[in-house]
């Protein structure tokens, strides 16, 4: 893997991880408050940030020109 690609699949990942964080920071109390598992958000934003990754890495190993004949 090309140092640049490295760099940004840190960065990816970084930023998926400061949103999990942001996500609980902001809707923990809400949370407990209305579903008494303050943890909720937190788990359903692990959950569709996991799928949006295993979707990435998919995408990304499928190679360019197929993508070109789709639009063909």
């Amino acid at each position: 893997m090309p140092q640049s690609e490295r760099i940004r699949t840190i960065y990816l990942y970084l930023l998926s991880l400061i949103g999990i964080v942001m996500v609980y920071s902001a809707s923990a109390f809400l949370a407990d408050a209305q579903f008494q598992d303050s943890n909720l958000y937190l788990k359903k934003q692990i959950v569709r940030v996991f799928l949006g990754l295993s979707i990435i890495v998919v995408v990304l190993r499928i190679d360019y020109r197929w993508y070109r004949n789709i639009v063909k």
